[in-house]
């Protein structure tokens, strides 16, 4: 338990213990008026007072809990093992194709960024998920306006807002997970 500050509570008073230790008959003799002033006659003592943290209340960084303890949140899929022979050796210049400008893009990167082998409909349903949440990690610059099953609704140059279809979504990420490797 955790005590925050140091307060005052109302603690009956002397006159009640008294009647208390006298027992039943001399309850009777005071009367139901006597027993009332008697717990009205309350006194202050210093008290210490508690905390309470609601569920709600707690924030946590979901990225160090899961580097520190190595959790999985379930939405990872098996790894698999990449053959030496055939993955690509790491560049060090950018190609100015290799520079995603597209926000929709750019959010399907962040995910597979984390989960490489992560298939679209979980790809898709993280995404809803960020969405739906009040601090969102892969919609970092709140570029998606609605989003449901079938359709996600953004915003695009201006005050256009686009629309990218569940297939279209698809592709995306197929060709982002094609770049990848």
């Amino acid at each position: 338990m955790a005590y925050t500050a140091i307060g005052v509570d109302a603690v009956y008073g002397q006159k009640v213990r008294q009647l208390a230790a006298a027992g039943p008959e001399e309850m009777r003799k005071e009367g139901v008026s006597g027993l009332l002033g008697a717990f009205l006659d309350t006194e202050q003592e210093l008290a210490v007072k508690s905390i309470e943290i609601r569920f709600d209340q707690l924030r946590f960084d979901l990225e160090s809990v899961e580097e520190v303890f190595g959790l999985d949140d379930g939405e990872n899929e098996p790894m698999v093992a990449k053959d030496a022979c055939t993955a690509k050796p790491p560049t060090t210049e950018l190609q100015s194709e290799d520079i995603e400008i597209h926000p929709i893009k750019i959010i399907i990167s962040r995910v597979l960024e984390k989960k490489p082998h992560i298939l679209a409909n979980r790809v898709w349903n993280l995404i809803k998920n960020d969405f739906n949440s009040e601090t969102r990690k892969y919609d970092v610059d709140g570029v998606i306006s609605t989003m449901d099953s079938e359709i996600i609704e953004w915003f695009g140059h201006g005050d256009t807002i686009k629309v990218l279809k569940y297939k279209t979504f698809r592709n995306y990420v197929s060709n982002l997970k094609t770049k990848r490797n």
